[in-house]
């Protein structure tokens, strides 16, 4: 190995030139090579959707799907009753409070 200094500078200006062309071609990629935004699906204008009879309840049971709309029905009520209160088995010894 030899201490030249004209051999040093000559491999420092190799390295120079390989670090500068390496990194100008990796910028240079890097704007050519881009990611891009994907085109957005199209959705059907609002208000032109498919009408779906599900069907999971009572008053949606039938035999016959309405064609043309009209008013829906009257709503009814169920009624829920509670359950009657029982009464707690007392424990000997045993206070709540």
């Amino acid at each position: 190995m030899s201490n030249n200094p004209a051999s040093e500078a000559n491999k420092n200006t190799k390295a120079l030139v390989t670090t500068l062309v390496l990194h100008g071609l990796l910028l240079l990629m890097f704007f050519l090579i881009a990611f891009k935004e994907p085109i957005p699906p199209v959705y059907p204008p609002p208000g032109e959707g498919v009408e779906v009879n599900l069907g999971n309840s009572d008053q949606g049971f039938g035999d016959e799907q309405p064609l043309v709309k009209g008013e829906p029905a009257p709503a009814v009520e169920e009624q829920v009753s509670s359950p009657p209160p029982t009464a707690q088995p007392e424990t000997p010894g045993y206070s709540r409070w």
